[in-house]
């Protein structure tokens, strides 16, 4: 089995969420989905809901999804220590669900998703998980963007964004880490442009 490998399980559970997708497990600093403001919706900080305890190695983690929108990726990313600063991608592209059908109001309809992810050998007492979700379905089928500023060219201007606190039991310092997805993900490439309604 892959050290950090996609798990994606798609059902119809009952979920208790307000708006498009935000983290499950672990507890998000906001129950908020709807939250488009990098890094973390500005919403919550280190304080807030947490952390959870993670130990190096696979670890499952669960989030959500109420208001579908077709072809958007998710992306998955680690925080520097007590800073929301999000240069660890730990996984890239998520694809998503297209044949979801989660109704909005009703929450026994929200999507839900599981991924199993290796969490690096890092020793990080103040550390987040942040969860964003492009909108690739507003910029039209076969067109791209890529995330940033306003400023950058062909950014993508509409982005969700969720984050949950962990604690990560590790070795390595933080500002030691050398960030890397495994091999055998296809989607790793980090920078990559996001692409709507098509797989890469």
């Amino acid at each position: 089995m892959s050290l950090l490998h996609l798990s994606v399980l798609l059902s119809l559970l009952f979920a208790s969420i307000t708006a498009h997708s935000r983290w499950k497990c672990p507890v998000p600093r906001s129950s908020s989905t709807g939250l488009k403001k990098d890094p973390c919706g500005g919403a919550g900080n280190f304080a807030t809901n947490g952390p959870l305890v993670l130990s190096p190695g696979p670890n499952t983690l669960e989030y959500e999804e109420s208001i579908s929108h077709k072809g958007a990726p998710f992306r998955i990313a680690l925080s520097q220590d007590g800073k929301d600063v999000y240069d660890c991608i730990l996984l890239n592209h998520i694809p998503h669900n297209d044949a979801g059908r989660p109704n909005y109001g009703n929450d026994k309809t929200y999507v839900q998703y599981r991924i199993t992810v290796d969490i690096p050998d890092v020793k990080c007492d103040k550390c987040a998980l942040q969860l964003i979700n492009p909108m690739t379905d507003k910029i039209g089928k076969g067109n791209s963007c890529v995330l940033g500023s306003s400023s950058t060219p062909n950014y993508c201007f509409s982005v969700y964004h969720s984050c949950a606190n962990v604690k990560i039991t590790g070795k390595i310092p933080r500002d030691q880490l050398n960030c890397t997805q495994p091999a055998d993900w296809p989607y790793r490439v980090q920078f990559r442009p996001l692409l709507s309604h098509a797989p890469l």
